[in-house]
């Protein structure tokens, strides 16, 4: 669960904890960063579900990702939406929510009800052909959840 939020940044405005909510809601994608034995970061783009105040999202059974998450369960997650270029203003328009936690995988029930959110948010119109191929996602990807500890939020609008 949340435990504070933090407005930084000088580009923007702070947003309240509701409308970073509904940014995560909103986004389409989402960039993780991860932190590595080597102490390199990485940062990659996910499809995600924001549901019950955590990020979820699949992913594949190794890999870059999974060998930082594995090291270090600390990760940062940043959504961008309503981004446009203000040519003549020389200025960009946005809405951004970065939150940070940490992240574990998940399995049995909770791994079937995330991919359940996924098909309601990518493919609302084939949610039953979906579901017939939930068997198979669940066999070949691994499924994660961010518990959010932090959250900061800012637009330009």
């Amino acid at each position: 669960m949340v435990d504070s939020i933090n407005h930084t940044g000088h580009t923007g405005r702070p947003l309240n904890e509701c409308q970073i909510k509904r940014i995560l809601t909103d986004g389409v994608y989402g960039t993780m960063a991860t932190v590595g034995e080597d102490q390199w970061t990485y940062a990659v783009p996910l499809n995600y579900v924001y549901y019950d105040d955590c990020i979820y999202f699949h992913s594949g059974t190794e890999g870059k990702k999974i060998e930082h998450m594995n090291h270090n369960n600390q990760v940062s997650f940043n959504v961008v939406t309503d981004e446009r270029m203000i040519e003549d203003k020389f200025n960009m328009q946005f809405r951004s929510a970065t939150v940070t936690g940490k992240v574990c995988e998940v399995e049995g029930a909770e791994a079937k009800l995330m991919f359940v959110q996924m098909f309601r948010k990518y493919t609302p119109h084939y949610i039953d052909e979906g579901m017939k191929r939930l068997d198979k996602c669940l066999k070949y990807t691994k499924v994660f959840k961010i518990e959010i500890e932090k959250m900061t939020g800012k637009a330009n609008i």
